[in-house]
């Protein structure tokens, strides 16, 4: 290679270097990398994904319009709705079973966006996080211990949210036992380790010791007869309030009204009740 050539190659070599050093900073010169948005994006849901043609492309999963659960009945091709205010509880979505009513806590920092009172920041319910969806003004429900998360404020989203793994949970089968608890209207005990958990429907609630040992969920208990009113009179009777008496005789109820001058007295002039002059 000729002296020029290598000469002006060298040179060339170095303007390529400065002009590459100069144009990117590196090291402890270098701007820090801009966080990623913190938007709030809750999971799929599970399932409920299917619509039918009358139901205006809501899915049998529901949406919660104006205080009132609505979801599609598939099978028939039609909506349903529950009456969420009728109720005196609230419309939400909850991310597994889709639109529910429930008792939401109105709460969180900012602006109210949804006919619940919950803002877009929303709050932690113990490990549920609970926010208004701005675009859709639905109230979002997310059980995140149900997905292996924790509820965390203002950690991976704005506001309450599931982020990362849910602490351990606290085995409370020490304290339940077989026997168990009443939790509401839900039974609660456990076999061994094993929680099981029995939310009464169908009628019946959960009572102790009724149809089995401990927290079980029982038919009420059937309310007792009509007594009838020869076992509370008897043959002795009473006197009624306006100088009546009243007995019992053969099964049936006898009554006489004293005549002028004679009262009804117990014990007085006979056994029991009888009209007895003064």
């Amino acid at each position: 290679m000729k002296p020029a050539t290598t000469c002006i190659l060298g040179l060339l070599s170095i303007l390529i270097h400065v002009g590459c050093a100069g144009g990117a900073a590196t090291g402890e010169n270098a701007p820090d990398a801009p966080p990623p948005p913190k938007v709030k994006q809750p999971p799929p849901p599970k399932d409920g994904t299917r619509t039918a043609p009358g139901c205006d492309g809501i899915p049998e999963s529901g949406q919660c319009r104006d205080g009132v659960a609505t979801y599609c009945d598939v099978d028939k091709g039609e909506l349903r709705r529950k009456d969420c205010k009728a109720l005196g509880q609230s419309c939400l979505v909850d991310t597994a079973r889709g639109a529910v009513c429930g008792a939401v806590m109105p709460g969180g920092d900012g602006p109210t966006t949804c006919d619940t009172g919950v803002t877009f920041e929303g709050s932690c319910t113990g490990q549920t996080a609970v926010w208004c969806d701005p675009e859709s003004n639905q109230t979002i429900s997310w059980d995140c211990a149900g997905d292996g998360l924790a509820c965390t404020v203002d950690a991976c989203a704005v506001g309450a949210f599931c982020c990362g793994s849910s602490p351990s949970p606290v085995n409370e089968c020490p304290a339940l036992g077989f026997a168990g608890a009443c939790e509401g209207n839900t039974a609660r005990w456990c076999s061994g380790d094993q929680l099981i958990e029995n939310a009464c429907s169908n009628g019946q609630t959960c009572q102790l010791d009724a149809c089995a040992d401990g927290a079980f969920c029982c038919d009420p208990p059937d309310a007792p007869p009509p007594q009838n009113e020869c076992d509370q009179l008897g043959v002795r009777g009473i006197c009624t309030a306006e100088g009546t008496v009243r007995w019992c005789n053969g099964g049936e109820v006898d009554e006489v009204t004293c005549l002028a001058g004679h009262t009804c007295q117990i014990d007085l002039c006979g056994d029991g009740a009888s009209c007895c002059a003064p």
